[in-house]
């Protein structure tokens, strides 16, 4: 496992490995969608060996660059998603206020102007909340 977190990783500056790496991943991704026979059987042969000769399932192995690459992927996808719950609960939180404080300020309004409004429960929130911006003037 690696000891250094993603974000450390993400920040550092690009080595030979990284450009090696990269090479190989080029190559991989042409092989894996290659037409050509050679190419194909040459593949298998390669995942037949390395199934073969991979020692049992040891936990205490360290993971290769790809496996890393992995890791940290799936570390990003689910911060991202983090943020964009954050995000979610944050914009309908403040609506839900906004429309509680615009509810109240068109409560101290005089009640006639209120019934020539559209009833605020036959709306979705962003309706009602332009309907009562109207109302209060603003």
């Amino acid at each position: 496992m690696p000891t250094e977190s993603a974000a450390g990783q993400a920040m550092r500056q690009k080595n030979q490995a990284d450009y090696d790496l990269e090479r190989a991943i080029e190559l991989f991704d042409t092989a894996l969608t290659s037409k050509d026979e050679r190419v194909v059987n040459a593949l298998r042969s390669l995942m037949m060996i390395v199934t073969l000769t991979a020692p049992e399932s040891d936990e205490t192995a360290e993971h290769g660059p790809l496996r890393v690459m992995q890791l940290e992927i799936r570390e990003l996808h689910d911060r991202v998603r983090k943020i964009e719950n954050i995000m979610s609960r944050t914009v309908r939180d403040r609506d839900r206020e906004q429309l509680d404080e615009l509810k109240y300020q068109a409560m101290k309004m005089p009640s006639g102007i209120l019934k020539s409004a559209p009833s605020i429960y036959d709306t979705s929130i962003t309706a009602d909340i332009d309907i009562l911006k109207k109302l209060a003037g603003k």
